[in-house]
């Protein structure tokens, strides 16, 4: 697989936008193998964020033939359905959000309907989102995903099953009203 690591451009507080050539095929943090259950390098989605620490990142675009990766509106999303992670003994497949830009000047966001994880520190330290919609499909928020989203006041969940949250996942949010 040809990947990108994890925290790939961690902490690159100059960079203001980025393109993923169709040739990463995805975004790579492993695990060793697991003897429960055989798994063997499944995406573990603590911190897959590969730009958590680009301050100033407005934006992420994705080549339209890519084959598991993909970009709405300046956010980043595995393919539908492609998007693999690893959680305690399960191998999760589903379209999942590996990073909301720090540096997007959005107040309000919905996440597309359809998501069905959130990897860790996807959306953190993001200091312009106020408010955020999370779709009926979500399953999973993974740990510290919005850690560090110091105005972030209202949160909306439309699941009809409540997504399994991980730990630290509000750490330092001022969350006002969640419905």
């Amino acid at each position: 697989m040809k990947g990108m690591a994890y925290c790939s451009f961690f902490n690159n507080q100059g960079l203001a936008k980025a393109m993923i050539p169709k040739t990463v095929e995805g975004i790579l943090n492993y695990v060793p193998h697991d003897p429960e259950d055989g798994t063997v390098g499944a995406v573990a989605p603590i911190y897959l964020n590969p730009f958590k620490g680009c301050t100033a990142l407005e934006s992420i675009e994705v080549d339209k033939d890519s084959p598991s990766l993909k970009s709405v509106d300046g956010v980043l999303f595995s393919q539908d359905g492609v998007g693999q992670y690893y959680y305690h003994t399960n191998n999760y497949k589903g379209t999942g959000l590996y990073c909301y830009p720090e540096g997007k000047q959005q107040h309000i966001y919905t996440i597309p309907d359809g998501v069905e994880w959130i990897g860790g520190g996807a959306v953190s330290n993001n200091k312009y989102l106020t408010t955020l919609t999370i779709p009926n499909s979500m399953k999973h928020i993974c740990t510290s995903a919005f850690e560090g989203c110091s105005n972030l006041k209202d949160l909306y969940c439309k699941a009809d099953n409540v997504p399994v949250v991980w730990e630290s996942v509000f750490k330092n949010v001022p969350i006002a009203s969640a419905t």
